[in-house]
């Protein structure tokens, strides 16, 4: 049984930054785009998981031209709406110019991404939006990510935002801090392909603390908005014939939830469950109540 998503907002005033300290009914599982494998006909009224309540339904014509996501059945967005999924509309960290590519991020503006956003943020079908991805340590786009989500979030102070973070966006003190005080999750990127993991059952995912440990550092605070983010899309991560990829999953989350700093976060990110086979979606959403009894 699914219970809606309650997002209770309560602010408190540190340095002269508004921090939005966001809390809900049960931990967050966040899926990168619709939670539906690949052996599944696609009509969308049926989702693979049952656990999953924060969706990632793609972005919309003006964020990515060639977008088709603005076609769904009629009522499907409102449909999951009122069976209590949120819904996110995905952006990005910068426009698409000719030949849908991704313009250079020296040439980002602060106007294109709150247009962009913006557009996505007035769809009366979707409840916020989810940036992806702030994975950049450069002075000058760093800076236009700050004031770009400084004003989206004055501009739209009822809807959410989620941000993905990864690689040297890991590294830059100042967007942690923009991102702890205007977006209501931050989602850092922590995946680990099986061929990575020397000695597995043994190894021990150490990249996942680290990332907590700095972003919390730079960010003091942060960690009330983290959903770590694993990645589940099988083709990518699913490399090593040796390991079990489900074992190697469940190890992942058994050490997420068993840490004594990573078990407080709100929850889990995953990119990208459409990308596993429809047995394996069902074992991640048994691991979801195995490992998240009390939600």
């Amino acid at each position: 049984m699914r219970f809606s998503l309650i997002i209770l907002i309560s602010l408190a005033i540190v340095s002269n930054a508004a921090v939005t300290e966001v809390r809900t009914a049960k931990p967050v599982f966040f899926s990168y785009a619709w939670p539906i494998g690949p052996e599944t006909y696609r009509d969308f009224t049926t989702l693979d998981m049952d656990e999953i309540n924060v969706i990632d339904v793609g972005p919309d014509s003006l964020s990515y031209p060639p977008s088709i996501r603005n076609h769904y059945p009629p009522g499907i967005l409102e449909k999951w709406r009122a069976e209590g999924i949120t819904l996110v509309r995905r952006c990005y960290d910068r426009p698409f110019g000719e030949n849908n590519r991704k313009i250079p991020l020296d040439e980002v503006t602060v106007e294109q991404l709150v247009e962009r956003w913006s557009h996505s943020m007035e769809d009366p079908r979707i409840d916020g939006i989810t940036i992806d991805e702030f994975i950049k340590n450069d002075t000058g786009i760093v800076a236009v990510w700050i004031e770009a989500l400084g004003l989206i979030r004055k501009r739209y102070p009822d809807k959410l935002i989620f941000c993905w973070i990864a690689g040297k966006g890991l590294q830059v003190p100042d967007l942690h801090r923009a991102i702890r005080d205007n977006a209501d999750y931050c989602m850092p990127e922590i995946y680990y392909r099986e061929s990575a993991a020397e000695g597995f059952p043994d190894f021990g995912f150490p990249r996942f603390r680290e990332a907590v440990d700095i972003l919390e550092k730079n960010a003091p605070g942060i960690s009330n908005k983290l959903l770590i983010g694993l990645g589940v899309h099988e083709k990518i991560y699913n490399d090593d014939p040796k390991i079990n990829f489900s074992e190697f999953l469940e190890a992942q989350i058994s050490l997420i939830t068993s840490d004594p700093v990573m078990k407080n976060i709100p929850g889990l990110a995953f990119y990208t469950p459409a990308r596993l086979t429809q047995g394996r979606i069902a074992f991640l959403d048994a691991l979801l109540r195995k490992y998240y009894p009390n939600r």
